[in-house]
């Protein structure tokens, strides 16, 4: 009986060493090397990587028309039309694409100086745009920086000194290691705050890969064969 337990255990720690080793290879990133040394670290601003190219299908998409920013007195600071959508790559991951313009019909009203999304904490995030026309048509105003929050939380893009009223941005990407989304925050920033619902990536369930469970399994049913084998000897 005592070599059944032994037999059990040592079948459970190879189990484990498996399941562990199964994790970490899930977890590496899918993005190519190239790629990933162009990501934005937490607390970092860095440049948006030009030439974006959507390389699979979209996902999710929502459009917010003529929406009205108002400032901290009531009055209507902007007006606008945003894009936010999820397309999935040719990685096999997520990229989260947006796109803004300030309709606002002369200078008298705002510039927008960030589009700000939340929740990729814990994720990689390569900024990167384009000028070719997706959602709301050709756009003639680039992001200047992209930032992330000291703890990767928020990433933002940066318009300097700001999207005018009369222009429309560059499609903009976030492209991620995500492989599921979630509802999240998108913010357009002019002073004030304006807040719409988005997309956000969704962190993966702490369950254990298909393959790893199977190894487990296998490795429990060895060691109750040895166990049942060896109680019958007894």
């Amino acid at each position: 009986m005592k070599l059944s337990l032994v037999r059990f255990f040592r079948a459970l720690a190879v189990a484990g060493v498996a399941l562990v080793a199964g994790s970490t290879l899930a977890s590496a990133s899918p993005l190519p090397p190239a790629l990933v040394a162009l990501a934005t670290t937490p607390g970092n601003t860095t440049a948006v990587v030009p030439g974006y190219a959507l390389t699979g299908p979209v996902v999710a998409s929502h459009t917010y028309t003529n929406f009205t920013a108002k400032n901290s007195f009531g009055d209507v600071a902007y007006t606008g039309d945003l894009f936010v959508a999820v397309a999935r790559n040719v990685y096999g991951t997520l990229d989260f694409i947006y796109q803004v313009q300030n309709t606002s019909p002369d200078d008298t009203y705002d510039s927008i100086s960030r589009l700000s999304s939340t929740n990729f904490k814990g994720f990689l995030t390569v900024f990167a745009q384009t000028i070719v026309p997706y959602a709301l048509g050709p756009g003639d105003t680039p992001a200047a920086t992209a930032s992330r929050s000291s703890n990767g939380q928020v990433a933002a893009f940066n318009f300097i000194p700001g999207l005018a009223p009369g222009h429309r941005s560059f499609t903009l990407a976030i492209i991620t290691d995500a492989y599921g989304y979630k509802a999240g925050n998108v913010s357009l920033i002019d002073g004030g705050t304006t807040n719409f619902v988005g997309y956000a990536p969704l962190a993966p369930s702490p369950v254990p890969e298909p393959a790893s469970l199977l190894l487990l399994g296998s490795a429990l049913a060895l060691a109750g064969g040895y166990a049942r084998r060896r109680n019958a000897q007894a």
